[in-house]
């Protein structure tokens, strides 16, 4: 008999790695487990990171997939208003005392014209 044991999965994926100042994008959130692991999901504050703010956040939805295993996502709206290429770091997820890391992720924001 083959037991697998599988562990916490996250992810965390930008909708549009280039953004034009003060337009949104969607930060996308993802964490799979089993149903009997409780998941300590990252806190957002207003900021991201310093030079992107936090618009809007839906709740944490809930999906159970058909292998016993259930999904978490949640979507978080971006915005910045400084011309920059920003490096987010992996954001951390616990379950059971564990800690797993999302992919680190990189936005773009531009200036389309020039200020005076």
């Amino acid at each position: 008999m083959l037991t697998m044991i599988l562990a916490l999965v996250v992810s965390a994926a930008i909708d549009s790695t280039t953004l034009m100042i003060g337009d949104q994008t969607d930060l996308h959130l993802q964490a799979t487990c089993e149903v009997s692991e409780q998941v300590q999901w990252p806190l957002l504050a207003k900021e991201l990171i310093p030079g992107i703010e936090v618009v809007d956040k839906t709740i944490v939805d809930t999906v159970n997939l058909k292998d016993g295993r259930v999904q978490y996502n949640q979507y978080v709206t971006l915005t910045s208003f400084e011309d920059s290429l920003f490096y987010i770091a992996p954001l951390a997820f616990v379950s059971n005392g564990d800690t797993v890391w999302s992919e680190a992720m990189t936005l773009n924001v531009v200036q389309p014209f020039e200020v005076d």
